[in-house]
């Protein structure tokens, strides 16, 4: 195990940037700091949240302590082989949830309430904050596009109209 903390703000437990950490130990800490009811920064590796979440980017962690888990909502879950995996909730059951992450495919299977760990309450990014896609209305808005397939279709159309508008932005700098 390989922890460094870098953070000496009271309002938190401690943010790590994890190196290694052996089978579920992980999920198990943090699930037991989230049952001390501060908030936890962790850097997150990985693509399955972009274009929202970053590899390298931090997110604080918040306890979810029985409040209701909403649609949209980025929470940490315990995944059926013992990791704690970061995605979007993107339906809602009575028996729990489905998750799926934003740059993903498919949506995972249903998970219980009971394995939710916590929610998603800041992005950090280059040490600035970063709310996009963490709000009620636009969690929403994202969760159903995903759950329908639409978000990356939708998000690489939007990527090359901003090229084409760079790109005749900058030919036409050239050519004043």
């Amino acid at each position: 195990m390989q922890a460094e903390p870098t953070s000496d703000s009271p309002e938190y437990i401690t943010r790590v940037e994890i190196k290694s950490f052996p089978g579920g130990e992980f999920t198990r800490l943090t699930s037991d700091l989230m049952e001390g009811g501060k908030p936890f920064q962790i850097a997150v590796h990985g693509k399955s949240m972009t274009p929202f979440i970053y590899s390298g980017d931090v997110v604080t962690l918040v306890p979810v302590r029985g409040e209701k888990i909403r649609l949209g909502d980025v929470v940490a879950i315990t995944s059926p082989s013992d990791r704690m995996i970061i995605h979007r909730v993107v339906c809602l059951a009575d028996k729990g949830v489905q998750t799926k992450g934003d740059n993903g495919a498919a949506v995972d299977a249903l998970v219980p309430y009971s394995a939710i760990i916590a929610r998603v309450a800041v992005i950090i990014r280059n040490g600035k904050p970063v709310y996009r896609g963490l709000g009620h209305f636009d969690g929403w808005c994202i969760a159903r596009l995903s759950a329908r397939s639409l978000l990356q279709p939708l998000v690489k159309r939007m990527l090359i109209c901003l090229n084409v508008v760079r790109f005749r932005r900058k030919t036409q700098n050239v050519q004043a």
